[in-house]
């Protein structure tokens, strides 16, 4: 995370100028594209080959994928390393979000939503920590051979470590009638294209979830470039990505729960808002101060703002009569589809002026606010 944009960008020379950034940028949108479409299957993987066989999958893919970064600093090598990366991270993370939706209180699966995703950003706290130190003592590629050491490790201590997971999913799916009660219930439920279609999903997917979800690569993609073009150090960039992200997992539990009894589903627009007016400052000031302040503002904003979108979203009567499951899969993916553009996005605003800015945070205000026209009926003001 704290050198990943510029690596790619270092060993994409077979173009030049604006073709160039692009190209960087490519790699990592399909390595999130795959993430994504990693989401599609999993409800039925987990179901027929479980969490065991999905963990050695999973991290056997990202494990080949990390092994060709380290073997061939190539543009198309670290493409395809960087898809099976996405392939290996989507099958493991996506299953997991899966066994969530087995919560039936809705509470306690937002709770486990929240801990989950605090859970997931100390993980990158303490990757990005190790990766950053590894980096600048010994060199960049060097790291990637630790990330292949640690999913070897993973796929001996993850068989463990999911044998509880598993025994969870069997008790719910008992309680629920058994696996083939349900599904057959499944086959009787709407399709997966009118689920979509479904006006409070659609709208949500394509106003609220992507727009925010872009935002990720202000943190992940434009920091990290930020920095180098400045002459900072991968440390220096994993401290910024860590008050981030420590700011998101320190204060998760008490926002998410504090803003959504004062906000209800109205939370989801704080939550972008926030965003907005966070790149908003880094646009106008474009100093390292005006960055720390805006991964401060980001970091409070992605406490609760995932969470809250989450529990909207399986909260329409479309989700509901879809399964779940099978909802939370697909709003893995979309949402994955929304993060992919987001290196896209940032790379044309990288070196953009201050009017490129306010033309794409304009969009953003301007989803939310329909948005909220289309569907401030059907929402919960207060729990």
């Amino acid at each position: 995370s704290t050198f990943l944009p510029v690596y790619v960008l270092r060993n994409s020379e077979l173009l030049h100028g604006e073709l160039r950034n692009l190209a960087a940028s490519l790699p990592l949108t399909v390595n999130i594209f795959a993430l994504g479409i990693m989401s599609l299957f999993c409800a039925g993987l987990v179901r027929r080959a479980g969490m065991r066989r999905i963990m050695i999958w999973g991290a056997a893919f990202a494990m080949c994928g990390n092994l060709l970064l380290l073997l061939i600093p190539h543009y198309f090598a670290i493409f395809l390393g960087l898809l099976l990366d996405g392939i290996g991270e989507g099958l493991i993370m996506n299953a997991l979000y899966v066994i969530l939706t087995y919560i039936r209180n809705e509470e306690d699966r937002r709770n486990g939503f929240s801990i989950y995703n605090a859970a997931y950003l100390s993980g990158v706290n303490f990757g990005m920590l190790g990766g950053s130190l590894l980096a600048v003592a010994f060199g960049q590629r060097p790291v990637f051979l630790v990330s292949v050491l640690t999913w070897a490790l993973l796929m001996g201590l993850g068989l463990y470590l999911v044998r509880n997971l598993e025994g969870m999913l069997t008790e719910e799916l008992s309680a629920e009638g058994g696996t083939e009660d349900r599904e057959e219930e499944q086959k009787e439920a709407a399709s997966a294209l009118q689920f979509i279609s479904d006006k409070a999903v659609l709208s949500f997917i394509l106003l609220i979830q992507n727009p925010y979800i872009v935002f990720n690569s202000f943190v992940f993609y434009l920091v990290p470039l930020y920095c180098s073009a400045r002459g900072y150090e991968e440390t220096i960039v994993s401290i910024l990505i860590m008050l981030y992200s420590q700011i998101a997992v320190l204060s998760g539990d008490y926002l998410t729960e504090h803003v959504s009894a004062r906000f209800g589903d109205r939370a989801m627009y704080v939550a972008l808002l926030m965003n907005v007016a966070a790149v908003l400052l880094f646009a106008l000031t474009g100093s390292m101060d005006g960055l720390i302040f805006a991964l401060m503002i980001l970091g409070f904003s992605a406490a609760f703002g995932k969470p809250v979108q989450q529990s909207y979203f399986l909260d329409r009567k479309a989700a509901v009569r879809y399964g779940e499951d099978r909802s939370i899969g697909v709003y893995n993916f979309t949402e994955n589809i929304g993060e992919s553009l987001g290196p896209i996005v940032f790379s044309r605003l990288t070196g953009a002026a201050v009017r490129g800015y306010m033309t794409f945070l304009a969009v953003v205000t301007g989803c939310c606010g329909l948005h909220f026209m289309m569907n401030s009926k059907g929402m919960k003001r207060e729990e």
